[in-house]
């Protein structure tokens, strides 16, 4: 196999292009092989596979600079850049990221995870180029997804009123996770379905013929929009013929000026089944080659849940409004997308937009429902505040993805939103333990007149613990009182906490144990009825500690001569790994609830 022989970009210039259309096939087996057993992004990594080697053909990264956007189309990259043995452990805890990180390799050249950042991360490395006095190339690929994201525009506005060079690959395969929305993608789409591009892709493939076919299509497609930012705009390349793609880049390589190429590339190509259903490859579980058939659990996740819940609250209340924020099928607001498009909006990769047109409608009495994953939320910390705050308006957060996330590492670890929605004036902030709880969540926040955030991990939920318990805003849920110690948890970690009950209560402690629900506003009164019987308290949740709910309780109770001891993510953000091996390794476990509650117990002072 040529892949055996690929230890790093500089073998890649040795072979012929036939040779790289081989590899091409090979790198895409060793992902399907992998990403079937280990989960991953696969439709978007199939689809820059011939981009990839191209870039690495013609720059050498060494010295130049490539820079991702969002970075989950990186597998193809890795693979060439030495870690073809270590690609076995994509994902896995210990293993490689799925993602760029430069604490990986030299060839990463920056963190990346979240979308729509590569362009302001391309000013900066021209800005420090020049100062330097250095040259090199510096490359970014941004897909037309993240052109639906503010900060690309800064970065693009910026870049073109510079003037240096710098080339931005556009990888336009008409899709982020979902199809895409917005003005951009229909202009994109005019482009790449235009009468002369059609016309010059039928040309013959002579070089003769390509240079005439790349040159007259630089003469006819509209390109206008790239320009007047102050690009130079070269395309659409095909983005799966490696002699174009390689022409190409070559080109441009002498060009001194920003340049925009525009390749036009198949989500999931190569693979029959990703190419036809590239969204449900997108971000796949492992799966079965042959049959495409995903061997997860069928237990319903708290997003579907969400989703269906949502669909039923909509057929009663006609205020509901669903917005998502290109992510219809990972929050599952896709069913109320089928059921009640007109009630439907996706902003596309754009959290700010969002959170402030949810505002917007709330203002003009509507119920919208935001449902966005925890760690892109983070985007929007600006229009939590001044667009849903200040006037505290009734808008329903449903916040998919928090606390600990499995396999996608640190740029993905939902850990952060209890501590940052938990300091914003009016929001009340909940996390539901089991499906009934987020049902009843949904409702109880339907009717409420401030904002109402629900966070929940990617995991099983639960069908019910405590079906008969009647929810209410700020009030706990007593399972079990206990005068030697008492637990409070927050969110599903409560079935953690379960476990760590019975193992007390075999071993003759008296254990409490109170699932909170709210971590604003929190239940003072049960709470402090129930640690003052005990006088010792441990807080559970799968947060950031400092900020947290934990953190907020200690204040509390320590008015009151109460010893508090917290259990969360201690000040680090975690790896990648599954959510159940993450957890147990930082202590958000049963057997580490025991642990910290024995030594408590059994401390007299």
């Amino acid at each position: 196999m040529l892949l055996d022989n690929i230890n790093s970009p500089k073998d890649l210039k040795n072979l012929r292009v036939d040779e790289l259309q081989e590899l091409a096939k090979e790198i895409r087996d060793l992902i399907i092989k992998v990403v079937s057993k280990n989960g991953g992004h696969l439709s978007s990594n199939l689809g820059v596979v011939e981009l990839t080697i191209a870039l690495h053909y013609v720059f050498d990264f060494n010295k130049d600079r490539l820079i991702f956007d969002v970075s989950h189309q990186a597998y193809a990259h890795k693979i060439i850049t030495g870690r073809r043995d270590a690609f076995e452990t994509l994902r896995t805890l210990d293993g490689i990221s799925g993602y760029a990180n430069p604490l990986e390799s030299p060839y990463d050249t920056f963190i990346a995870g979240h979308a729509s950042t590569s362009l302001a991360l391309a000013l900066g490395f021209v800005i420090a180029r020049r100062l330097k006095k250095e040259d090199y190339d510096i490359v970014t690929i941004i897909g037309d997804g993240a052109l639906t994201g503010g900060e690309a525009y800064e970065g693009l506005n910026n870049l073109g009123h510079l003037g240096e060079k710098v080339v931005i690959v556009l990888n336009d395969n008409g899709m982020s996770i979902s199809r895409n929305v917005g003005a951009i993608s229909r202009y994109l789409t005019r482009i790449r379905t235009s009468k002369s591009y059609i016309i010059m892709k039928r040309l013959l493939g002579s070089n003769f013929a390509r240079k005439i076919k790349l040159a007259l299509k630089e003469l006819l497609l509209p390109n206008i929009i790239f320009e007047e930012f102050g690009f130079t705009y070269i395309g659409p390349v095909d983005g799966h013929d490696l002699n174009e793609l390689i022409e190409t880049f070559n080109r441009i390589k002498n060009l001194n000026v920003p340049v925009v190429v525009h390749v036009v590339t198949k989500k999931g190509y190569g693979y029959k089944l990703s190419e036809e259903s590239p969204d449900k490859f997108h971000s796949a579980e492992p799966f079965e080659p042959e049959s495409g058939r995903f061997v997860s659990d069928t237990q319903r996740t708290f997003s579907e849940v969400f989703g269906r819940t949502l669909v039923e609250l909509a057929e009663k209340d006609k205020r509901i409004v669903a917005i998502t924020a290109a992510m219809p099928d990972g929050t599952k607001t896709n069913y109320i997308k089928e059921k009640f498009p007109e009630r439907f909006v996706d902003v596309g990769i754009a959290e700010q937009c969002a959170v402030t047109s949810a505002a917007a409608l709330a203002k003009e009495g509507f119920k919208p429902f935001v449902a966005i994953y925890s760690t892109f939320l983070q985007r929007a910390l600006d229009q939590l505040i001044h667009d849903v705050s200040l006037l505290s308006l009734p808008v329903v957060f449903a916040i998919d993805r928090a606390g600990i996330v499995s396999d996608d590492g640190p740029t993905h670890q939902g850990i952060f939103d209890i501590a940052y929605l938990s300091f914003i004036p009016h929001f009340v902030v909940a996390a539901p333990k089991d499906a009934f709880e987020l049902r009843g969540l949904m409702s109880l926040a339907l009717e409420s007149d401030i904002p109402f955030a629900i966070r929940y991990p990617k995991d099983f939920a639960q069908d019910g613990f405590s079906k008969r318990f009647v929810l209410s805003i700020g009030k706990a849920e007593i399972v079990e009182s206990g005068s030697d110690l008492t637990i409070i948890t927050l969110g599903p970690v409560f079935f953690e906490a379960l476990k760590a009950l019975d193992h007390f209560k075999s071993n003759g402690y008296s254990v409490g144990l109170i699932n909170a629900i709210f971590a604003k506003p929190f239940d003072e009164e049960l709470i402090l009825n129930e640690a003052l019987k005990s006088k010792k308290v441990i807080t559970v949740e799968d947060g950031i500690k400092r900020g947290g709910f934990g953190e907020s309780l200690k204040a509390f109770l320590s008015n009151y001569g109460i010893k508090v001891e917290n259990i969360a993510i201690d000040n680090f953000i975690p790896e990648q790994g599954k959510r159940e091996d993450l957890l147990k390794k930082y202590g958000i476990s049963s057997e580490n609830i025991i642990k910290v509650g024995v030594r408590m117990i059994e401390k007299k002072t």
